[in-house]
């Protein structure tokens, strides 16, 4: 996958998570800033040609992105107590593919 096509599947990523979120009526506040974060380190990454500050920034937006992901989890748990207590698959799902992209962006930014 190249760099652009990562990006923009990740920016695109974030705007569905949050758009869950708005649709669902679960304004949950840490996962609407992760996502942000991330996607707006995204959306950097095609709108500039500073690839090692924009590397540098990734890598600290990544590691952000996935602690605030883990204290969403452990301040919510991972059930849904709103969707009578099931897993939130959703959230793993959504958390694993943007780490995935995300590492995809940073090797494509070192390498190309």
């Amino acid at each position: 996958m190249s760099l652009r096509a990562a990006a923009i599947a990740l920016v695109l990523l974030q705007l569905v998570d949050v758009a869950i979120h708005a649709l669902t009526g679960q304004f949950e506040i840490t996962r609407i800033v992760s996502s942000a974060l991330l996607g707006g380190w995204a959306l950097a990454v095609l709108l500039t040609d500073f690839r090692d500050t924009v590397y540098t920034l990734g890598r600290t937006v990544f590691l952000f992105y996935l602690a605030l992901n883990l204290f969403f989890v452990y301040e919510n748990g991972l059930t849904n107590p709103e969707m009578g207590g099931e897993l939130r698959i959703l959230l793993i799902a959504l958390v694993l593919a943007s780490a995935y992209l995300a590492s995809v962006v940073l090797r494509r930014l070192q390498t190309e």
